[in-house]
């Protein structure tokens, strides 16, 4: 049986054990970003929830500018070559309907992609944006992503 792994808001893992999954509940206007290192096996998961950097920088993690790197380093420091990850990015909903000038999840989104960009990383697939919340599982031993749509 898997072991689960539940990624808070503002959170960014590394893992390489098989076993492992890595949860995300009911991502809104956040972002779940999921690299996999499928040669290696190791992946990881950051859950930004905020498009700007925090004046608080214990809460580094919050933004992608700054998360995305941490995540990176922690994934090298288990053995992931970071030139051929796998990158999924899930979120970024619009959850008031709000002009997009105004929309969080868009906002957050675009922070995520100018992040992937200047690590010069690529993003394999996504799922953002709507009007509806999304849970994550992430399997380590295999780097599949099982996307569930929340609504209420």
């Amino acid at each position: 049986m898997n072991k689960e792994i539940v990624l808070q808001p503002g959170r960014c893992i590394a893992d390489k054990t098989p076993t492992d999954d890595i949860v995300i509940h009911s991502v809104g206007v956040g972002i779940a970003l999921l690299l996999y290192d499928e040669k290696n096996r190791v992946g990881g998961a950051g859950l930004f929830t905020i498009s700007m950097p925090p004046q608080d920088t214990s809460k580094a993690d919050t933004f992608p500018g700054a998360g995305l790197p941490n995540l990176l380093k922690k994934m090298k420091e288990l053995g992931a070559d970071t030139a051929s990850l796998s990158v999924k990015m899930i979120g970024g909903a619009d959850l008031h309907n709000a002009p997009t000038i105004l929309s969080f999840g868009r906002k957050n989104r675009d922070a995520t992609v100018a992040a992937l960009k200047e690590v010069g990383l690529t993003l394999a697939k996504e799922d953002t944006g709507g009007s509806h919340k999304r849970s994550v599982k992430f399997s380590i031993g295999t780097g599949k992503v099982a996307l569930q749509t929340v609504t209420y």
